[in-house]
């Protein structure tokens, strides 16, 4: 249970990472 969590923990945050960093690319192109 507990590596189940740690696994889908690091999915989330890579994706929450991949999309902050999308973020922040789109930002500094429009300014």
């Amino acid at each position: 249970m507990l590596l189940m969590k740690s696994c889908i923990g690091k999915r989330f945050g890579a994706h929450v990472l991949l999309q902050g960093k999308k973020l922040s690319n789109k930002w500094h192109s429009s300014h």
